[in-house]
C-alpha cells in the first residue's frame, strides 16, 4: 500500500536509528511524501547527543562535546515548514567545554581562539602560535571542502 504523490507512488521507508542523521533523513523522506517508520534500539532518540547525571550535580555528555553546524538542523526544520526556535534555542557557551585527562590535566576550550590557544600553551605546552596556526589551517581546510562534503550530495 503506497501513498500517491502526484502521478508517482511513494514507497514506505524504514530508517534505522533515531540519531541526528536518522531523524534528518526521516524528516526529509516524510516531506518528500514517503511513509516513514523510524526504528531505534535505545529508549530515546538523539543517538550520541545525550547526557547523564551523577549524584553531586555532575553532568556528562555521553557523545559529542560540541554541536557544530546548527544551520543544518535549522534547514531540516524549515524543509518541514517548522521554525526551529519554536522547539529549542541554541546557546553559545563560553567556555565551550572542559576536557579532563587521565594525568589530572584539565583543559578549558574557550570560544575565543586566542584565549583557547593561550590555554593550550599553559596546560599542554604547545605554543599559542602553533595552536593559532593550526586553527587557521583547519579553518582554511573547512572553507575549501565544506561546499563539496557538507552542502552537496556525493551520490
Amino acid at each position: 500500500m503506497y501513498k500517491k504523490s502526484g502521478s508517482s507512488l511513494k514507497q514506505p521507508v524504514a530508517v534505522i536509528g533515531a540519531g541526528v542523521a536518522g531523524l534528518a533523513a526521516a524528516a526529509r523522506l516524510a516531506v518528500a511524501g514517503h511513509p516513514v517508520t523510524v526504528f531505534e534500539a535505545s529508549g530515546s532518540f538523539g543517538g550520541k547527543m545525550h547526557q547523564f547525571e551523577l549524584p553531586g550535580g555532575y553532568r556528562f555528555d555521553a557523545g559529542p562535546s560540541l554541536f557544530t553546524l546548527p544551520q543544518l538542523v535549522d534547514d531540516v526544520f524549515r524543509l518541514a515548514h517548522r521554525e526551529p526556535s519554536e522547539y529549542f534555542r541554541y546557546e553559545r557557551l563560553d567556555p565551550i567545554t572542559n576536557y579532563f585527562f587521565a594525568d589530572g590535566t584539565r583543559l578549558t576550550a574557550w570560544a575565543d581562539s586566542q584565549q583557547f590557544a593561550a590555554e593550550v600553551e599553559q596546560k599542554l605546552g604547545t605554543s599559542a602560535a602553533a595552536v593559532t596556526q593550526f586553527l587557521g589551517r583547519s579553518g582554511r581546510a573547512y572553507d575549501a571542502t565544506a561546499g563539496t562534503f557538507l552542502h552537496k550530495s556525493l551520490h
